[in-house]
Parts: C-alpha cells; structure tokens; sequence
C-alpha cells in the first residue's frame, strides 16, 4: 500500500479446524497492520508469536482469538488496541505465574475472556492494559483445567456505561476480576460467582 496506508488482514472462515499463525506480525513498509477476525463453527485463531510489533489493532467480532504467553510479558496481540465487539479471547499461559499481554481493550459488544492453560494445573491472573465499556456485557472465565484462582486484570478502567461483568467459577477455580481505577459516567454491574 500507499505510504502510511492501514493494512487490515482479516481472518474469517467456518468450522472446528482454527488456525495458527507462529510468525511475528509487524507492520509492512505501507503501513500499519490490523486485524480482523470473524469466523465461525468452534474454530480456534491462535497467535503464538509473543513478539508481534504490529500495532493497527486487532477487532474481534466472532469466534474464539487465543493469544499465547511463555514469559511475564506478551505481545502476541501486537502493541494496538483490541476492540471487541463479540466472540472469545483467550489468554493462555501454562504457568503459576501471570503474563501481561498490556494491549489497551475496548468493549464494544458481548465478549468472554477466558484464562486459560494447556494442561491441568493451578489457574493465573492474566493481565491487558487499560479498558473501556460501555453498556455491553464482558464475561469473564477461567477454563475447566485451572485450579485455584484464575483470571484477568485491566489497567485503568473507563465506564461510558453501566457495564456488566459476569464472572464465571471453574469447576475447580475461582475466576477473578481485577479492575484499575474507575472512571466515567457508569456504574459496574456484578454477576456470576466469581470475584471483582
């Protein structure tokens, strides 16, 4: 593309196969990348490169994005904003220590965020940056391999909104939900079991 024009790659398609990308994404000489992904049928998009430079975004509108960490630091989402206007994100470690994937979040529509692991073992509190919601819903999860507490924490938390967070137990784990500081016009709105 023309210099300084957005790259947007989208990932799109149906059934339980998924896909897995391992290199590093960065934005091209053009300009910076995003992503898009949209699928369908059960299927997993795994980013498993901790080093991704990109830095347009990733938009989640549907289906199941996993983001894999080995270190207390992650950049498999790249630097930019996740928008997530719907489906799953995953943030996977298979450690008792957290990772911090740091990308700034906005909520933008129903969305789940699971911590989860490769292998049974005691859950971990998951970290992104900064978020903003508005009067959506965000499901919070830890998934059926975690004991213990499990979860995800934000950064400073802005509420254009009243914002619901459903914070779903494990079958063996306690999910949490840590939040930075609040501001904004909203109230949070607790549901579920679990801890905020």
């Amino acid at each position: 593309g023309a210099a300084g024009q957005a790259i947007t790659m989208t990932l799109s398609g149906t059934g339980s196969g998924g896909s897995t990308l391992t290199g590093i994404l960065a934005n091209g000489a053009g300009g910076t990348l995003a992503l898009n992904v949209n699928t369908t049928g059960g299927g997993v998009t795994t980013l498993t490169n901790t080093n991704s430079t990109f830095s347009g975004g990733i938009t989640l509108t549907q289906g199941i994005l996993r983001g894999n960490a080995g270190a207390a630091t992650s950049a498999a989402f790249g630097t930019g904003t996740l928008t997530l206007a719907g489906g799953e994100l995953q943030l996977q470690r298979n450690s008792t220590a957290s990772t911090n994937f740091g990308n700034a979040t906005v909520v933008t529509g129903d969305t789940q965020i699971t911590s989860i692991r490769n292998t049974s073992g005691t859950g971990v509190v998951n970290n992104l940056g900064s978020l903003s919601i508005g009067a959506q819903t965000l499901t919070i999860a830890s998934d059926p391999l975690a004991s213990g507490t499990a979860g995800i924490g934000f950064g400073a938390t802005t509420l254009t909104g009243n914002a619901t967070f459903n914070i779903v137990n494990g079958p063996t784990s306690t999910t949490r939900l840590n939040l930075g500081a609040l501001s904004g016009s909203g109230d949070p709105i607790k549901h579920g079991h679990g801890r905020l």
